[in-house]
């Protein structure tokens, strides 16, 4: 039988035994849940988060990311021609130039419907104020440039709410009204870094299933759900691109799982270290994945996708080469190295690049010689 196919029956019969009996069968189905998103997480590490973690020092400014050999050297010269951050501004200002236009026609030609349409209208124009969908949309743009892939996810964010007043033609009483509302639509932008696919499919859309790993407050957790055992998150420093031990967050894993023909009802877990803190079937009546992928450039029969940095990041570091080596040479013929047998006695301090300076040697030694190159 294939291996898979038993895998897939093993986590829903285990989702339906933890649903019966969230005590006895809690550790089986988070084992199996934990070993399957390790197990995709080694195959992205393996090939990509290296990667993304250069191109991400790389757009901050770090162009040696990759050049260990020079670093250690403090007498080289290292300039940064940075031409990467001025490509992707003007891709995504391109991108942008041309935002979404929301019409909304009326069904009919009643009064009526005119008046909803034009409502409609303004509420998804106030909407788009609202969520800040430009400034979420060119960071989701500006992931796709750098690392080659964004993510836009949406969900239902039940502590957020607000007033909202109704006219006297809104309302049921006919009288002017401010309504309270409690709930909302949310949207996040993802960095690829958060996003654990299932490995071997190409398209999202084609994809069941999904990890999403988010950091989050551990205090604030333990405050709602109590104590949770956990290991500390590991943070990225943009500029350097080494990684750094944050105690206060732990990681919450969404595992998402769309209903299929196997799986009708579909399922969503929600869980940080050895404690479940949500397991319910699938909470979306569309029966999509709560994620949007945007690739930059993406090759056949992958998933994930190339970025700008990637194409550019070769011809920059020859760019940034050859202007520090220019710099090297000018720097030679400027104070070039001087030849100083040990008879000459000259001290070292003595060599400057004062105009008329005296330089005294023993003849026996005879004098320095500049090696101009």
């Amino acid at each position: 039988m294939n291996t898979d196919v038993v895998k897939k029956d093993k986590i829903r019969d285990l989702f339906y035994k933890y649903l019966e009996d969230p005590h006895g069968n809690r550790d089986d189905f988070l084992a199996m849940l934990e070993k399957q998103r390790q197990q995709w997480l080694q195959y992205r590490q393996s090939d990509h988060d290296m990667r993304w973690r250069q191109n991400a020092s790389f757009y901050a400014g770090n162009h040696y990311i990759r050049d260990t050999g020079r670093n250690a050297n403090q007498y080289r010269v290292k300039l940064r021609e940075n031409h990467t951050n001025n490509v992707i501004q003007r891709m995504v200002s391109l991108f942008v130039q041309n935002m979404p236009i929301v019409r909304v026609f009326p069904a009919s030609s009643s009064l009526q419907d005119k008046n909803d349409a034009q409502a409609c209208e303004s509420y998804v124009k106030y909407a788009w104020r609202m969520h800040k969908m430009e400034q979420k949309i060119i960071k989701q743009l500006r992931y796709s440039c750098i690392f080659g892939n964004g993510f836009m996810f949406r969900s239902f964010d039940p502590y957020a709410g607000g007033e909202l007043y109704l006219d006297p033609t809104e309302s049921k009483s006919g009288n002017g009204e401010i309504k309270k509302y409690r709930g909302d639509i949310k949207l996040d932008v993802d960095d690829p870094f958060r996003i654990v696919p299932r490995p071997g499919i190409e398209e999202l859309d084609d994809m069941y299933d999904i990890y999403r790993c988010v950091p989050s407050n551990k205090a604030e957790l333990e405050s709602q759900y109590g104590e949770i055992e956990s290991i500390p998150v590991t943070s990225l420093n943009a500029y350097s691109g080494l990684l750094r031990t944050d105690d206060d967050l732990t990681m919450v894993n969404h595992y998402y799982h769309k209903p299929t023909h196997w799986f009708p009802e579909g399922m969503y877990v929600c869980y940080a270290g050895k404690k479940i803190l949500k397991a319910q079937t699938y909470p979306y009546r569309d029966g999509k994945l709560p994620i949007n992928h945007l690739p930059f450039d993406k090759p056949p029969m992958k998933f994930w996708a190339s970025s700008t940095i990637d194409q550019i990041i070769d011809l920059q570091e020859q760019l940034n080469r050859a202007a520090s080596q220019i710099v090297e040479a000018r720097n030679l013929v400027a104070r070039p190295r001087v030849l100083v047998s040990q008879e000459a006695e000259v001290p070292g301090q003595s060599i400057t690049d004062r105009p008329g300076d005296i330089i005294r040697f023993k003849l026996s030694g005879g004098p320095p010689k500049f090696e101009v190159p």
